[in-house]
């Protein structure tokens, strides 16, 4: 199944006005996957989102991804998964 993200522009508001957008921001985000019985596919909201590295996680599977803020755009890079 798909686990769609919210859009860029949702992304930055929920951030607020205080996070800059030079590539200087990164928070790590975790995608967990607990009992679906089916695996999911990480996708962008829209297009100045990215997904570098493996979007898919498994069953039963956590994937952390490095979110980074990039001027008008954010990058959402695969840092590594554990099995619950």
């Amino acid at each position: 199944y798909a686990a769609t993200l919210p859009t860029t522009a949702q992304i930055l508001g929920a951030l607020g006005a205080s996070v800059p957008q030079d590539g200087s921001f990164t928070k790590i985000v975790r995608i967990v996957n607990n009992g679906s019985g089916q695996t999911a596919t990480l996708t962008a909201g829209d297009t100045p989102t990215s997904i570098v590295g493996t979007a898919t996680i498994a069953n039963n599977v956590c994937r952390d991804y490095a979110m980074r803020v990039m001027q008008s755009a954010i990058v959402f890079s695969n840092i590594g998964s554990l099995t619950l």
